[in-house]
């Protein structure tokens, strides 16, 4: 049997309110207002270059504050601010005093290692290229430090670059400066004489240049591009010979890069400081 119910008017119908309704619903609100904040958040944080394996964060544009204590310990190695700020970062990866870790040239590369690849695994393609030429930068300098701290007691060359034994197979072509027929009296161009096509093998290489052995004697002086790949990256440079001496039956060139693309910069130095490998 039902229960049956007058009308009501419904001027003077009401719902009564449930403290139920009304608790779900804030807690819903508060979820969203959660959720909108922590998307922001992420979003902030992947354009300023998370290093999402251990938290370690490299900001891309904005300032960005470094410890004045350690600033002063190491701006002798020529970082800015910023850059100095970024290493700190880089070397208090398991909340070790970055200092210590500086001059334990093993984990400093360790650390180094895991900003790359972090890196890598946080932005896609050519958005990583500003971050890692940030970070070889500052590993460069760290590499120049490290070279004039092993030979302040030895007169020896110091060398900007680390250098890396190479044995592979390379092609390079002679390249000439012509004057510029369609613009008249701006700069020379160079043009590559595709003719003049020479094979040898490389013997080292940095990110200042490389040493190859070929059969054929060239000039000092003369211009090259070089064509190479490193692991599966094809790499071509516009070169220069510094100099060359005889070996047995060949010449050895040294050739000073000019030109590189920022993706060729960064593999050259991921596969130098051997940053490639996963753990």
């Amino acid at each position: 049997m039902y229960n049956l119910y007058l009308l009501q008017d419904i001027m003077e119908f009401k719902i009564q309110p449930n403290p139920l309704d009304a608790a779900g619903f804030i807690i819903v609100l508060a979820l969203l207002i959660g959720l909108i904040i922590f998307l922001n958040v992420s979003k902030r944080v992947k354009n300023s270059g998370l290093f999402n394996d251990k938290g370690v964060v490299i900001k891309r544009k904005e300032h960005v504050k470094v410890d004045g204590h350690f600033y002063n310990k190491v701006k002798h190695i020529g970082l800015n601010k910023r850059e100095a700020a970024v290493l700190e970062k880089i070397l208090k990866e398991n909340d070790e005093d970055p200092i210590s870790v500086l001059y334990d040239e093993a984990k400093v590369d360790e650390y180094f290692k895991h900003a790359y690849q972090n890196t890598l695994r946080e932005y896609n393609g050519e958005e990583a290229l500003p971050v890692l030429m940030d970070l070889f930068s500052i590993r460069n300098a760290i590499e120049y430090f490290y070279a004039n701290e092993r030979n302040s007691s030895e007169k020896a060359i110091v060398r900007n670059y680390r250098r890396k034994s190479i044995k592979s197979p390379c092609i390079f072509y002679l390249v000439i400066s012509v004057n510029n027929d369609e613009k008249p009296g701006s700069r020379k161009k160079l043009v590559v004489e595709e003719d003049c096509k020479y094979e040898g093998n490389m013997l080292d290489i940095s990110q200042g240049g490389c040493a190859i052995s070929i059969k054929q004697h060239i000039k000092t002086g003369q211009m090259i591009k070089i064509e190479f790949t490193l692991s599966i990256q094809k790499i071509a440079a516009l070169g220069q010979i510094i100099r060359l001496n005889k070996d047995s039956n060949n010449w050895i060139y040294h050739i000073k890069f000019l030109r590189l693309s920022n993706k060729s910069l960064v593999a050259l130095n991921a596969y130098i400081f051997e940053y490639e490998s996963r753990r």
